[in-house]
């Protein structure tokens, strides 16, 4: 009976490394070669939403108008690239050697090669960007449920359709869909809107930086705020801002309260965005005297619906 212990203990054992040992042995290499130009320097910065909820950063230079990325990935994973003086770009990066090619016209999305995943991913978007994007983009979704693209195709080019209908094709997904970064991330947000529905407390968010948390919840004693969030950069957020200032001019009972991502650091990956479930700018959040949403995700133009002595 000892024996029989021993042997079972050893062979757990075993089984464990056996585990192990090949959960190391499915991480495979991969390299991505960049092309950049010789006059462009500085740093590039790589992104992996290679985890259900996490994502790793990391960092190369320009050399000689090339600079290179390597490790070591399990599966194909969606990534961010940043470049100096270039917008950044998200593609797709998976085992085995690939390039970007940056040309110098800063509005034309780098060209990579080497990659089926890119190609397909690519393919798609052209394709769709040729007839009706939003029903082309939803009817791939409803025909590739385990497709890893669907995620991000709902978090990144969906995200002005009806929740109820983005939670319809999020529980339509499964198999590897479901397995990664941008599923975890929607289905974060999916919850925080439905904990932030019309009627719901306003929560007692936190913005760095600014003593901004303690000046909204005094200046809303009594009134009605509209609280927006857009950014320096954003054009049409700074129009929506002044377009509040002047609707709300001539009524003391509301203030506009408003929010930059430039404010933080940390932008989109604030917490405050995560927390209030803001996928896109200008985003307004209309909350009454008593600290309630009366409505999220409105317009400036739809202000009088929700408040008072407010004129169209």
């Amino acid at each position: 009976m000892r024996q029989f212990l021993r042997l079972m203990r050893s062979s757990g054992c075993m089984f464990i490394l056996l585990i192990i040992s090949d959960i190391t042995v499915s991480a495979q290499e991969y390299e991505i070669e960049g092309f950049a130009g010789q006059t462009l320097k500085g740093e590039v910065k790589l992104t992996l939403y290679d985890g259900d909820t996490t994502y790793h950063t990391y960092v190369a230079r320009i050399s000689d108008g090339r600079f290179m990325f390597s490790g070591k990935l399990r599966s194909k994973t969606l990534a961010e690239i940043q470049m100096p003086m270039y917008p950044s770009h998200f593609i797709y990066v998976e085992p085995g050697k690939m390039s970007i090619i940056y040309d110098n016209d800063i509005t034309v999305a780098p060209r990579v090669n080497g990659s089926r995943s890119n190609s397909e991913y690519r393919y798609l978007l052209e394709r769709c960007h040729e007839t009706e994007f939003e029903s082309c983009i939803v009817a791939y979704i409803q025909a590739n449920p385990t497709s890893i693209f669907c995620p991000f195709l709902i978090y990144n080019h969906l995200k002005s359709i009806d929740v109820t209908k983005k939670e319809s094709l999020m529980n339509g997904l499964s198999g590897e869909a479901k397995e990664t970064y941008h599923y975890h991330m929607l289905k974060k947000r999916l919850t925080a809107n439905q904990a932030l529905s019309k009627g719901a407390k306003f929560p007692d968010i936190g913005i760095p930086f600014h003593p901004k948390n303690k000046e909204l919840r005094q200046s809303h004693k009594g009134k009605y705020v509209v609280f927006s969030v857009g950014a320096s950069w954003c054009e049409q957020c700074n129009r929506a801002e002044n377009q509040i200032d002047s609707i709300i001019s001539k009524n003391d009972e509301v203030v506009h309260f408003n929010v930059k991502l430039d404010d933080d650091k940390r932008g989109w990956d604030a917490p405050y965005i995560q927390e209030l479930a803001i996928e896109y700018i200008p985003y307004i959040i209309v909350i009454d005297p008593e600290g309630c949403i009366v409505a999220r995700d409105t317009r400036y133009w739809e202000l009088y619906k929700h408040i008072p002595n407010i004129h169209q």
